[in-house]
């Protein structure tokens, strides 16, 4: 029996909410909090300082204000004190998206004392557009959930060629392929 309606509007909604579903997983996947889509509008993260005059600070697209708080009120960071780069702070890259941290000239990030200490504003996400890649797998991991609901979503297909079962995890293994070479997986913090 058929669970998943084919061709109307209710088989639109459900694929839609799979879709949204898959590219929640792959953001979580890929270890990308913010999601690959950077958001339309610049809000503020606070961090805790390190002492040093360069922050990591996660995947952004468009850094706006710097401020710290080296007492007890916060203090913009002039714009031309900071830059932010992507890669290691040693070896910064001004010109490579996404940005993963903020780099002072003159200031130092204030020693963690009380948090937080330093708040970022800025446009979160790894991309101003989702890469293709994402797009791509995202389709593929809500067409297998698809067809898996109109099997009645078991956990587990026989491959009729071979006789094997076939057991299925949250994020199907090659799409999982699909993003490590696709070097989309950012590194735990």
């Amino acid at each position: 029996m058929n669970t998943i309606p084919e061709s109307d509007t209710a088989g639109d909604v459900v694929i839609t909410l799979m879709l949204d579903a898959a590219a929640e997983v792959i953001d979580g996947y890929c270890n990308r909090p913010d999601g690959f889509l950077a958001a339309a509008l610049a809000t503020a993260k606070l961090f805790g300082g390190n002492g040093r005059d360069y922050l990591y600070c996660g995947d952004c697209v468009q850094v706006s204000q710097v401020e710290i708080k080296p007492g007890s009120t916060w203090e913009v960071v002039p714009a031309g004190a900071w830059s932010v780069f992507s890669g290691d702070a040693r070896e910064p890259r001004f010109d490579v998206l996404p940005y993963g941290g903020v780099l002072l000239e003159g200031y130092v990030f204030p020693q963690v004392q009380r948090l937080p200490n330093v708040r970022i504003t800025a446009r979160w996400g790894y991309s101003a557009t989702v890469p293709p890649m994402v797009k791509q797998a995202a389709i593929a991991q809500a067409s297998r959930w698809y067809k898996r609901g109109q099997v009645g979503w078991s956990d587990t297909t026989s491959n009729e060629a071979t006789g094997q079962l076939q057991y299925r995890r949250v994020l199907d293994p090659d799409i999982q392929m699909m993003l490590v070479n696709g070097r989309l997986m950012r590194p735990a913090m």
